[in-house]
């Protein structure tokens, strides 16, 4: 038995209407259960600006910057890492681990289909993130 033969998920959408989750929204998020999890996939759409804003500053950094100030406790010492993030206009996706977990992580990949106007906008599509674990 290795360390990733037993693993717990956390999956999560959120449509944060432009704005930024605070660190106690996103601890009542991630501990409603109170399951220790080793990987969380956190989507989230129109995270700091709306949409028509999104489209042309798609930039998250400060979102990322926001999951791992909370995963890191704040500066603290953190037992968790951001496998990668992705955006497309509004619309972002984060994934973050355990770090005894990073041996056992490959081929890490994003991509983006923008399917607005015309199959190029990026008012509509989708964001992915993959990676192989073992």
């Amino acid at each position: 038995e290795t360390d990733v033969d037993f693993l717990k998920v956390m999956a999560v959408t959120w449509n944060l209407q432009g704005g930024c989750p605070s660190l106690q929204n996103l601890d009542q998020l991630f501990t409603k259960d109170n399951v220790v999890h080793d990987i969380f996939v956190f989507a989230t759409w129109e995270a700091l600006k709306p949409i028509a804003v999104s489209m042309v500053l798609p930039n998250k950094d400060k979102m990322n910057e926001r999951i791992m100030d909370y995963f890191n406790d704040q500066g603290k010492t953190s037992n968790y890492m951001m496998v990668n993030s992705i955006c497309l206009a509004a619309s972002h996706l984060v994934v973050v681990c355990k770090k005894r977990l990073a041996a056992y992580i490959s081929n890490v990949q994003n991509d983006t289909l923008a399917i607005g106007v015309a199959d190029m906008l990026s008012n509509k599509g989708a964001v992915s993130i993959s990676f192989n674990l073992g």
